[in-house]
């Protein structure tokens, strides 16, 4: 996937452009805490939460939203604390995260189902971009 004028696109095309389009009708929108997000987000250590849940917390995040069309996906956590956000995958799944404001990619991962990584904070928000596996086609 890579940033192309206004929008986002990998080989098969347009993933997810800035306007609306067609492929809108496509798109299922989801909270992180609902079942349709790849990811279950963390705060302190607790699943599901968002740091103003606890305000003391030097991880997690404001808010994380995204949206779903067949095995493509983008997530959206916005407000990210100074240490970042532990993030677990609820499916195997292959995925890139970008810097927001640059376009830059600043990692590229596979997790398969119950795999956990950190985030960075980057400049408080992230967009994620990526596609669900099969279990048989996730990792060694």
């Amino acid at each position: 996937m890579e940033v192309r004028d206004h929008g986002l696109v990998d080989a098969q095309g347009p993933f997810l452009g800035l306007g609306v389009s067609y492929f809108t009708a496509l798109w299922r929108f989801h909270h992180d805490r609902q079942k349709e997000s790849p990811f279950t987000v963390f705060e302190n250590g607790h699943a599901n939460r968002f740091w103003p849940d606890v305000p003391e917390s030097r991880d997690g995040c404001v808010r994380a939203t995204g949206s779903r069309a067949g095995d493509r996906f983008v997530s959206i956590p916005m407000g990210i604390r100074e240490i970042g956000l532990q993030i677990l995958a609820r499916e195997p799944v292959r995925f890139k995260v970008f810097e927001p404001l640059t376009g830059k990619v600043i990692m590229t991962t596979e997790l398969k189902a119950g795999d956990q990584r950190r985030l960075p904070q980057g400049p408080g928000g992230l967009i994620i971009l990526g596609q669900t596996l099969l279990q048989a086609s996730c990792g060694p």
